[in-house]
């Protein structure tokens, strides 16, 4: 049963506690029973006169997943309902969730097209999918390359699809991928579960530092805490591949902990040499490798790159292109080659007025070749405007010849003026080179100074700037300042960090 009722105008009120509040935003009634919403007794119910819950599809941590039919229409449907309805957290990721869907219209991604409440509970209504996953697809074995690139293409297509909405979807894996079949096509790609999805301009639902995402799958900056961005999805989506060609995780482990740490510091082992009769192509394996690239920068500038390489592949594998499979470079190169390409237009326009503005008074530009002009032998020598000759070269040596005068020389600048004034550059003391070694060892550390940050698990080397300080900072421990005062600079600075406290 819905505990609000629209009101008129920009606000709504709730029909049990009479709160009134903004419309589009999250109202929590303090009347409606928080206990965990009985999950059996939904099937077979009617939803807001609309849906007829049929049986469940699938649960997770948020909520849990039915199948239903609308009443009138006929057509199946599959509706999430959020399993506990008091905690707000939950509220604002199921919305958030809700909002990025619905704000996505494009065929590989899956269509939202209802949300309500339900005895205090947020649901929303996709559409059904009659299909298998990607994880199905993957548990019956190793994937040719040729299924492979076709329905990463179709990822990719949809991946880009979200993130031109300014949406990253942080959380990409075998399990929120559907394969359909579609009017007798195989391999129809949908993406579902934008949980943890991160809007640009949306609010962070997680504080900064924490870890979110799925352990196989997540990116070294999801890992390690930083801004995330489209890039991480597509290293998921590296993952993804690399498990599909070799029926293997590109990083496993006893422990989560395991796993994360090869994400930030291993390479995986290439796909063809875990399955070296699969005969993949090397130009996929390279497309992998980019994707999985440890900087976000090394990857593909956008997915349409990542897309339009896979295609290609995809052409060479059945035969209808010929023609080698060239990878775009990566977004740092992308960024280099504009601005060199910047910078030589704008030297070539320096020169063209430089060279204008020498035949602006229709004489020719003063002549800075070795060779003589045999035109001038014997004659005096040219004289510019201000009366100071310019010398001319022997043809054999490129000297001055004995006709010519020298230049008069440049006066040096009067004692205080602006050019003859140099300031002292002020003495900077060299920053003490210190060794660390951090505990626990399986912490994934890293350390800040003086604006740089790098890996630093269980040990490194760093510069600590004089009389400055670096931070130490760990997901799940707390953080811990260095001071270059203290500062050990023999042997190694050993530095634990406690654990965060909850």
């Amino acid at each position: 049963m819905n505990t609000e009722r629209p009101d008129t105008g920009d606000a709504t009120t709730c029909s049990r506690c009479g709160a009134s509040y903004q419309t589009g935003t999250v109202h929590i009634c303090p009347l409606v029973d928080p206990s965990t919403l009985a999950e059996d007794k939904l099937i077979g119910t009617t939803i807001d006169n609309r849906y007829t819950v049929e049986g469940r599809l699938g649960e997770g941590g948020m909520g849990v997943v039915y199948q239903a039919r609308h009443v009138t229409l006929r057509k199946p449907v599959a509706i999430k309902v959020l399993r506990k309805a008091q905690e707000e957290s939950a509220w604002k990721r199921f919305i958030q969730e809700a909002q990025s869907a619905a704000m996505i219209n494009h065929t590989n991604v899956v269509a939202l097209t209802d949300f309500g409440l339900i005895e205090g509970h947020p649901y929303l209504v996709m559409e059904f999918l009659d299909g298998e996953t990607l994880t199905e697809a993957i548990a019956s074995g190793p994937i040719p390359p040729l299924r492979v690139c076709r329905i990463g293409a179709q990822i990719a297509k949809g991946l880009q699809a979200v993130h031109d909405k300014g949406i990253v979807h942080r959380d990409l894996k075998p399990d929120n991928i559907f394969l359909l079949e579609r009017e007798g096509k195989r391999d129809v790609v949908k993406i579902v579960d934008f949980g943890l999805a991160k809007l640009d301009a949306g609010q962070r639902l997680t504080q900064d530092g924490t870890v979110v995402g799925t352990a196989e799958y997540i990116s070294p900056e999801q890992v390690t805490g930083r801004d995330t961005d489209a890039r991480s999805d597509q290293y998921a989506l590296g993952c993804i591949l690399y498990e599909m060609l070799t029926s293997q995780l590109p990083f496993d482990g006893a422990t989560t902990t395991d796993v994360v740490y090869k994400h930030v510091y291993k390479q995986p082992i290439p796909p063809r040499k875990v399955r070296p009769e699969a005969k993949i192509p090397e130009s996929l394996e390279q497309v992998i490798a980019r994707c999985m690239a440890k900087k976000p920068s090394e990857r593909f500038e956008k997915m349409t790159d990542l897309e339009m390489a896979l295609t290609a592949i995809e052409q060479v594998l059945t035969g209808n292109s010929q023609t080698p499979v060239v990878l775009p470079p990566p977004a740092n190169q992308s960024s280099k080659l504009l601005l060199m390409a910047a910078g030589g237009v704008i030297v070539l326009l320096l020169a063209t007025t430089l060279y204008l503005a020498t035949r602006s008074d229709g004489k020719d530009p003063p002549r800075t070749s070795s060779v003589m002009d045999l035109g001038t032998v014997g004659q005096p020598p040219p004289h510019s405007e201000s009366g100071i000759s310019r010398p001319t070269e022997d043809a054999g040596t490129g000297k001055p010849d004995g006709t010519t005068q020298q230049l008069a020389k440049t006066p040096d600048p009067p004692t205080g003026s602006p050019d003859s004034v140099h300031d002292p550059l002020p003495k900077v003391k060299p920053p003490l080179q210190v060794k660390l070694a951090i505990g626990p060892k399986k912490a994934l550390a890293r350390v800040s100074c003086g604006g740089e940050t790098l890996g630093c698990s269980p040990s490194c080397q760093v510069q600590v700037p004089h009389d400055g300080s670096c931070e130490v900072s760990a997901p799940g421990f707390q953080p811990k300042t260095l001071l270059a005062s203290k500062a050990k600079t023999k042997g190694v600075w050993r530095i634990t960090l406690a654990k965060a406290k909850r």
